[in-house]
Protein backbone atom coordinates (compact mmCIF):
# COMPACT_ATOMS: atom_id res chain seq x y z
CA UNK A 1 0.00 0.00 0.00
CA UNK A 2 1.41 3.32 -0.81
CA UNK A 3 1.81 6.12 1.51
CA UNK A 4 0.23 9.46 0.94
CA UNK A 5 3.97 11.32 0.11
CA UNK A 6 5.03 8.62 -2.04
CA UNK A 7 1.95 9.01 -4.13
CA UNK A 8 2.67 13.23 -4.20
CA UNK A 9 6.36 11.88 -5.54
CA UNK A 10 5.30 9.66 -8.12
CA UNK A 11 2.75 12.54 -9.25
CA UNK A 12 5.48 15.15 -9.14
CA UNK A 13 7.44 12.79 -11.29
CA UNK A 14 4.76 12.37 -13.73
CA UNK A 15 4.32 15.86 -14.10
CA UNK A 16 8.32 16.73 -14.01
CA UNK A 17 8.42 14.08 -17.36
CA UNK A 18 5.31 15.71 -19.09
CA UNK A 19 6.72 19.09 -18.66
CA UNK A 20 10.18 17.89 -20.27
CA UNK A 21 8.43 15.86 -22.90
CA UNK A 22 6.42 18.68 -23.97
CA UNK A 23 9.38 21.06 -23.82
CA UNK A 24 11.07 18.74 -26.53
CA UNK A 25 8.10 18.10 -28.70
CA UNK A 26 7.74 21.99 -28.91
CA UNK A 27 11.53 22.16 -29.95
CA UNK A 28 11.32 19.31 -32.18
CA UNK A 29 8.19 20.96 -34.09
CA UNK A 30 10.03 24.75 -34.36
CA UNK A 31 12.47 22.30 -36.00
CA UNK A 32 10.64 20.11 -37.91
CA UNK A 33 9.06 23.58 -39.70
CA UNK A 34 12.59 25.56 -39.54
CA UNK A 35 10.61 28.42 -37.64
CA UNK A 36 7.97 29.04 -40.28
CA UNK A 37 5.45 28.07 -38.44
CA UNK A 38 3.59 29.52 -35.48
CA UNK A 39 0.77 26.61 -34.63
CA UNK A 40 0.35 23.07 -34.93
CA UNK A 41 -3.29 21.24 -35.23
CA UNK A 42 -4.00 18.38 -33.44
CA UNK A 43 -6.72 15.43 -34.93
CA UNK A 44 -9.00 16.60 -32.02
CA UNK A 45 -8.34 20.64 -33.80
CA UNK A 46 -6.71 21.44 -30.36
CA UNK A 47 -3.74 24.01 -31.11
CA UNK A 48 -0.68 24.06 -29.90
CA UNK A 49 1.44 27.17 -30.22
CA UNK A 50 4.89 27.13 -30.79
CA UNK A 51 7.84 28.65 -27.85
CA UNK A 52 8.59 31.29 -30.33
CA UNK A 53 4.81 32.27 -31.15
CA UNK A 54 4.29 32.49 -27.45
CA UNK A 55 7.27 34.83 -26.67
CA UNK A 56 6.16 36.71 -29.82
CA UNK A 57 2.82 36.88 -27.88
CA UNK A 58 4.23 38.36 -24.43
CA UNK A 59 6.72 40.60 -25.95
CA UNK A 60 3.06 42.07 -28.36
CA UNK A 61 1.38 41.97 -24.66
CA UNK A 62 3.77 43.88 -22.73
CA UNK A 63 4.50 46.02 -24.81
CA UNK A 64 0.63 47.02 -25.28
CA UNK A 65 0.27 47.47 -21.28
CA UNK A 66 3.31 49.34 -21.36
CA UNK A 67 1.80 51.84 -24.89
CA UNK A 68 -0.97 51.93 -22.11
CA UNK A 69 0.59 53.22 -19.04
CA UNK A 70 2.38 56.01 -20.80
CA UNK A 71 0.01 57.32 -22.09
CA UNK A 72 -1.83 58.03 -18.73
CA UNK A 73 -1.47 60.86 -17.16
CA UNK A 74 0.02 59.77 -13.96
CA UNK A 75 2.92 58.01 -12.70
CA UNK A 76 2.52 54.88 -12.35
CA UNK A 77 3.78 51.49 -10.73
CA UNK A 78 2.72 47.89 -10.43
CA UNK A 79 3.26 45.88 -7.28
CA UNK A 80 3.51 42.43 -6.65
CA UNK A 81 1.89 40.90 -3.58
CA UNK A 82 4.94 41.68 -1.28
CA UNK A 83 4.70 45.41 -2.77
CA UNK A 84 8.18 45.12 -4.88
CA UNK A 85 7.93 47.54 -7.98
CA UNK A 86 7.79 45.60 -10.39
CA UNK A 87 7.09 48.05 -13.47
CA UNK A 88 6.54 51.19 -14.36
CA UNK A 89 5.96 53.53 -16.84
CA UNK A 90 7.57 56.81 -18.10
CA UNK A 91 6.16 59.66 -15.72
CA UNK A 92 6.64 57.47 -12.81
CA UNK A 93 10.45 56.80 -14.27
CA UNK A 94 11.09 60.60 -15.02
CA UNK A 95 10.04 61.06 -11.79
CA UNK A 96 11.93 59.02 -9.75
CA UNK A 97 15.22 60.59 -11.76
CA UNK A 98 14.42 64.03 -11.36
CA UNK A 99 13.75 63.14 -7.81
CA UNK A 100 16.54 60.92 -7.03
CA UNK A 101 14.45 58.06 -6.17
CA UNK A 102 17.13 54.95 -4.45
CA UNK A 103 17.86 52.08 -7.44
CA UNK A 104 17.89 52.26 -11.09
CA UNK A 105 14.56 52.10 -13.51
CA UNK A 106 12.17 53.95 -11.49
CA UNK A 107 12.63 51.88 -8.90
CA UNK A 108 12.02 48.70 -10.07
CA UNK A 109 12.60 45.63 -7.44
CA UNK A 110 12.42 48.34 -4.72
CA UNK A 111 10.15 47.42 -2.44
CA UNK A 112 7.86 50.57 -2.53
CA UNK A 113 6.34 50.13 0.92
CA UNK A 114 9.36 49.78 2.58
CA UNK A 115 9.96 53.20 0.82
CA UNK A 116 7.07 54.49 2.39
CA UNK A 117 7.89 52.68 5.73
CA UNK A 118 11.10 54.59 5.97
CA UNK A 119 10.45 57.78 4.48
CA UNK A 120 11.90 60.62 6.85
CA UNK A 121 11.98 64.47 6.67
CA UNK A 122 10.02 67.21 4.84
CA UNK A 123 7.00 65.79 3.18
CA UNK A 124 7.13 62.34 4.71
CA UNK A 125 3.67 63.15 7.20
CA UNK A 126 1.37 60.97 4.90
CA UNK A 127 3.84 58.28 4.54
CA UNK A 128 2.96 56.34 7.01
CA UNK A 129 -0.69 56.14 5.93
CA UNK A 130 -0.05 55.71 2.18
CA UNK A 131 2.03 52.34 3.08
CA UNK A 132 -1.19 51.31 5.03
CA UNK A 133 -3.44 52.47 2.59
CA UNK A 134 -1.33 50.25 -0.08
CA UNK A 135 -1.50 46.87 2.31
CA UNK A 136 -4.89 47.35 2.93
CA UNK A 137 -5.37 47.02 -0.64
CA UNK A 138 -2.82 44.05 -1.47
CA UNK A 139 -4.61 42.35 1.48
CA UNK A 140 -7.70 42.81 -0.56
CA UNK A 141 -9.39 44.41 2.78
CA UNK A 142 -10.36 47.50 0.91
CA UNK A 143 -10.98 47.52 -2.95
CA UNK A 144 -9.27 50.84 -3.19
CA UNK A 145 -7.07 53.99 -1.33
CA UNK A 146 -6.58 57.66 -2.08
CA UNK A 147 -4.95 60.38 -0.53
CA UNK A 148 -3.98 63.86 -1.41
CA UNK A 149 -0.58 65.03 0.10
CA UNK A 150 1.56 68.08 -0.92
CA UNK A 151 4.99 67.17 -2.51
CA UNK A 152 7.05 70.43 -2.73
CA UNK A 153 10.00 70.57 -4.63
CA UNK A 154 13.04 73.55 -3.88
CA UNK A 155 11.16 75.24 -7.38
CA UNK A 156 7.81 74.78 -6.86
CA UNK A 157 4.71 73.57 -5.12
CA UNK A 158 3.21 70.53 -6.11
CA UNK A 159 0.24 68.40 -4.87
CA UNK A 160 -0.68 65.10 -5.64
CA UNK A 161 -3.44 62.61 -5.10
CA UNK A 162 -2.41 58.64 -4.59
CA UNK A 163 -4.91 56.39 -6.17
CA UNK A 164 -3.92 52.41 -5.50
CA UNK A 165 -6.49 49.79 -6.93
CA UNK A 166 -6.21 45.77 -7.06
CA UNK A 167 -3.66 44.65 -10.16
CA UNK A 168 -6.83 42.47 -10.33
CA UNK A 169 -10.01 41.71 -9.64
CA UNK A 170 -10.38 37.96 -9.32
CA UNK A 171 -7.53 37.17 -7.13
CA UNK A 172 -4.51 38.77 -5.07
CA UNK A 173 -1.84 39.52 -7.74
CA UNK A 174 -0.57 42.67 -6.66
CA UNK A 175 -1.83 46.39 -6.54
CA UNK A 176 -1.29 49.57 -9.18
CA UNK A 177 -0.19 52.56 -7.58
CA UNK A 178 -1.09 55.87 -9.37
CA UNK A 179 0.19 59.45 -8.58
CA UNK A 180 -1.67 62.12 -10.37
CA UNK A 181 -0.81 66.02 -10.20
CA UNK A 182 -3.40 67.82 -9.18
CA UNK A 183 -1.50 71.11 -8.44
CA UNK A 184 -3.83 72.90 -11.12
CA UNK A 185 -6.66 71.52 -9.06
CA UNK A 186 -5.92 72.48 -5.73
CA UNK A 187 -4.57 75.84 -6.61
CA UNK A 188 -7.82 77.03 -8.35
CA UNK A 189 -9.78 75.52 -5.14
CA UNK A 190 -7.47 77.45 -3.63
CA UNK A 191 -8.57 80.63 -4.95
CA UNK A 192 -12.14 80.38 -4.29
CA UNK A 193 -11.57 79.56 -1.21
CA UNK A 194 -9.53 82.79 -0.47
CA UNK A 195 -12.10 84.47 -2.92
CA UNK A 196 -15.17 82.92 -1.17
CA UNK A 197 -13.39 84.79 2.23
CA UNK A 198 -13.01 88.04 0.75
CA UNK A 199 -16.36 88.17 -0.01
CA UNK A 200 -17.66 87.15 3.16
CA UNK A 201 -15.67 89.53 4.96
CA UNK A 202 -17.06 92.48 2.66
CA UNK A 203 -20.55 91.22 2.59
CA UNK A 204 -20.58 91.01 6.27
CA UNK A 205 -18.87 94.90 6.62
CA UNK A 206 -21.43 96.46 4.60
CA UNK A 207 -24.38 98.06 6.24
CA UNK A 208 -27.01 96.40 3.35
CA UNK A 209 -28.96 93.60 3.73
CA UNK A 210 -27.09 90.76 1.07
CA UNK A 211 -28.86 87.37 0.28
CA UNK A 212 -27.79 85.08 -2.34
CA UNK A 213 -29.57 82.39 -4.00
CA UNK A 214 -28.60 80.07 -6.83
CA UNK A 215 -30.92 79.84 -10.23
CA UNK A 216 -32.43 76.76 -8.87
CA UNK A 217 -33.87 78.44 -5.69
CA UNK A 218 -31.97 77.31 -3.47
CA UNK A 219 -30.57 79.71 -0.89
CA UNK A 220 -26.55 79.79 -0.12
CA UNK A 221 -26.09 82.76 1.76
CA UNK A 222 -27.41 85.60 4.24
CA UNK A 223 -25.40 87.69 6.16
CA UNK A 224 -25.49 88.86 9.25
CA UNK A 225 -27.72 92.52 8.45
CA UNK A 226 -30.02 90.09 7.00
CA UNK A 227 -30.70 88.28 10.26
CA UNK A 228 -30.62 91.37 12.37
CA UNK A 229 -33.33 93.11 10.09
CA UNK A 230 -35.39 90.32 10.12
CA UNK A 231 -34.98 88.85 13.47
CA UNK A 232 -34.51 85.03 11.95
CA UNK A 233 -31.60 82.40 12.42
CA UNK A 234 -29.94 81.30 9.55
CA UNK A 235 -31.82 77.93 9.98
CA UNK A 236 -35.21 80.10 9.86
CA UNK A 237 -34.04 81.88 6.71
CA UNK A 238 -33.09 78.82 4.67
CA UNK A 239 -35.50 76.97 2.04
CA UNK A 240 -38.67 79.23 2.17
CA UNK A 241 -38.35 80.84 5.34
CA UNK A 242 -36.95 83.87 3.66
CA UNK A 243 -40.95 84.72 2.84
CA UNK A 244 -41.76 84.79 6.47
CA UNK A 245 -40.71 88.65 7.25
CA UNK A 246 -43.09 89.42 4.80
CA UNK A 247 -46.78 90.78 5.71
CA UNK A 248 -49.04 87.86 5.29
CA UNK A 249 -50.94 89.92 2.73
CA UNK A 250 -47.28 90.16 0.45
CA UNK A 251 -46.35 86.87 1.79
CA UNK A 252 -48.31 84.90 -1.86
CA UNK A 253 -47.17 88.37 -4.19
CA UNK A 254 -43.22 87.90 -2.79
CA UNK A 255 -43.16 83.57 -3.48
CA UNK A 256 -45.09 83.85 -7.06
CA UNK A 257 -42.27 86.73 -7.79
CA UNK A 258 -39.41 84.47 -6.72
CA UNK A 259 -40.83 82.07 -8.68
CA UNK A 260 -40.71 84.02 -11.64
CA UNK A 261 -37.06 85.09 -10.89
CA UNK A 262 -35.90 81.54 -10.47
CA UNK A 263 -37.66 80.89 -13.70
CA UNK A 264 -35.92 83.53 -15.71
CA UNK A 265 -32.17 83.63 -13.63
CA UNK A 266 -32.98 85.75 -11.17
CA UNK A 267 -34.90 89.03 -13.25
CA UNK A 268 -37.41 90.22 -10.79
CA UNK A 269 -40.07 92.23 -12.00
Amino acid sequence: MRTDSEASGNANDELSALMETLRKTGQRLEELTAGQVDTVVDSDARILYLRGTQEQLQQSENARQAAILNALPAHIALLDTMGIIISVNDRWRKFASANAMQGSGGGIGLNYLDVCDGARGNGSFEAPLVAEGIRSVLNAAEKTFSIEYPCHSPTEQRWFQLVVTPLRDDRAVGAVVMHVNITERYRIAQALRTSLDDFRTLAEAVPQIIWITRPDGGNIYFNQQWMDYTGLTLEESLGSGWNKPFHPDDQQAAWDAWQRATATNGVLD
